[in-house]
């Protein structure tokens, strides 16, 4: 929500790119350490039963329109992003690639 507000301002125009950067890796570090001292604070052995419950198996077809829609996705995010700076580009196509090898090998299960 935060970070929903600080893109508002920065394409309003009242928050510099440089500041609008700071303040979202600020608080990207505040949202993990709070997800940290919450994960460490719960036991657990009393998650399973949640976690069991929230991890409903997909089906073949699921698995693959996952995969699909990822390889889609990296495509489009290379073509829009062309001429771009590499390293941006490289980041975020290592993320994607990463992403569509997790779905690749789950589809394969």
């Amino acid at each position: 929500m935060i970070v929903v507000l600080l893109a508002f301002l920065a394409a309003a125009g009242r928050l510099p790119p440089q500041k609008f950067a700071i303040e979202c890796l600020s608080v990207m570090a505040l949202a993990v350490l709070v997800w940290c001292i919450l994960l460490r604070s719960t036991p657990i052995h009393a998650n399973i039963h949640a976690r069991s419950a929230a991890l409903v198996p997909r089906s073949k077809k699921g698995k693959l329109i996952v995969v699909a829609g990822l390889s889609c996705w990296l495509m489009i995010f290379l073509w829009l992003t062309r001429g771009e700076y590499w390293l941006a580009r490289v980041a975020g196509a290592t993320i994607l690639s990463l992403l569509l090898i997790g779905a690749v090998i789950r589809a394969r299960e």
